[in-house]
């Protein structure tokens, strides 16, 4: 509106400034408001990959990384998928703690079907990490590659080697240019990711 200070009263006057004033002022409240309540985004968690890891030792890892640190989310690997999901179906339920604040849930798991003697295995393993890294809006950092699928004696020789050599060369390749990276393309120099070899 336009003031036309030689017909308004300086009573007028003071009351339509008052007005303005408590418009402004409401204006940067509820601006205010909206920012304060608007809640922060939370940081994205740090996520494990761990091969041979629906039992044994390999599970033991998932369920220590995940209960230890909230923060955490792992790619669970397993030749047998089925077998992979069952593991999942237990760390739910043993690691689930209704009276946390941040309760544990699903989403802190992904499994994966991975088989370290088959290369198209690996490589379609490393394309679904790379679009989870990529495609959910609070997407995990990829901090570290386990590598732990293995086989004892008792198995030929070249059986041993593809599994316990080969194998892990396998993961290694696919999977250490996206700790680089961070699965988006762009370098990532952060010196806390790691690639543990279990042997």
């Amino acid at each position: 509106f336009e003031l036309t200070t030689t017909r308004m009263t300086t009573s007028s006057y003071h009351h339509c400034l008052l007005h303005v004033l408590l418009l402004l002022l409401t204006q940067t409240q509820t601006q205010t408001l909206a920012l304060a309540t608007t809640p922060p985004h939370p940081p994205p968690r740090r996520s494990y990959l761990i091969t041979g890891a629906n039992k044994g030792q390999g599970l033991a890892l998932c369920r220590r990384i995940l209960s230890e640190f909230d923060d955490t989310h792992v790619f669970l690997c397993s030749r047998d998928v089925e077998k992979g999901h069952l593991a999942k179906s237990s760390l739910l339920s043993s690691l689930r703690d209704p009276s946390h604040p941040n309760p544990f849930d699903e989403s802190h798991i992904d499994v994966l079907s991975l088989d370290v003697t088959s290369q198209s295995s690996v490589d379609a393993a490393a394309s679904r990490v790379r679009s989870i890294l990529t495609s959910r809006p609070q997407s995990p950092k990829f901090t570290g590659v386990i590598s732990n699928a293995g086989i004892l004696w008792g198995y030929p020789l070249p059986r041993l080697l593809d599994v316990c050599a080969t194998g892990v060369k396998r993961v290694l390749d696919a999977f250490a240019p996206l700790l680089r990276c961070d699965g988006d393309g762009d370098d990532d120099d952060d010196d806390s990711k790691r690639i543990v070899v279990v042997t």
